[in-house]
């Protein structure tokens, strides 16, 4: 379901098309200003909502919005040996990849359940699309380091359940409408 969004203002505006529930999984919830395909989350719409985006109108086209496919797993991670160590337990996300990636998708109150220190962190749910099965993990930042992680479980329900090696490569995404991370290992080069 897409829609498009237009002013009532007397100024011209460029439409904005709204995708609020994308058809395959990957797609993510998005709006789109034709004039230079800026990506707006609805998570910032909802902690920016003005006056003047309350007065937009919005109209329904039933034309989906595509994510290429090739860009889907935009986090890419080669497994270190501290990701796969039993005494670890935490996935590694490096902080750029969060702030690119995920913290743009995420409420204000999400964030700081994520980045406060005397927070547990933010529970996430986790579907590995390899497998089909869904895991729940804690998305936390580590303010040593200031790069984030996902712990709780994630040895246990990836790494011995999976069989995950050093040097095994996996791809992450964000997806927004379903609120959860996507998980796959990729094959070995050559494979």
């Amino acid at each position: 379901m897409v829609y498009t969004e237009n002013s009532r203002s007397s100024s011209p505006t460029t439409p904005r098309t709204l995708d609020l529930f994308p058809t395959q999984a990957g797609d993510l919830a998005h709006v789109v200003s034709s004039a230079n395909d800026e990506v707006v989350t609805l998570a910032h719409l909802r902690n920016n909502l003005t006056e003047e985006a309350a007065r937009n109108v919005l109209t329904l086209s039933t034309k989906p919005i595509r994510v290429q496919r090739r860009t889907r797993w935009v986090i890419k991670k080669t497994l270190t040996r501290s990701d796969v160590a039993k005494s670890q337990t935490r996935l590694l996300i490096p902080m750029q990849s969060v702030n690119e990636h995920i913290r743009r998708y995420l409420m204000n109150d999400e964030i700081r359940m994520i980045e406060d220190d005397d927070s547990g962190g933010f529970i996430v749910n986790v579907y590995d699309t390899d497998t089909h099965s869904t895991h729940w993990l804690c998305l936390k930042r580590w303010n040593s380091t200031g790069s984030y992680v996902l712990k709780t479980n994630w040895s246990s329900d990836f790494v011995i359940r999976r069989n995950l090696q050093e040097g095994d490569e996996i791809g992450l995404f964000w997806n927004n409408p379903e609120l959860r991370f996507h998980f796959c290992v990729f094959p070995p080069p050559g494979h």
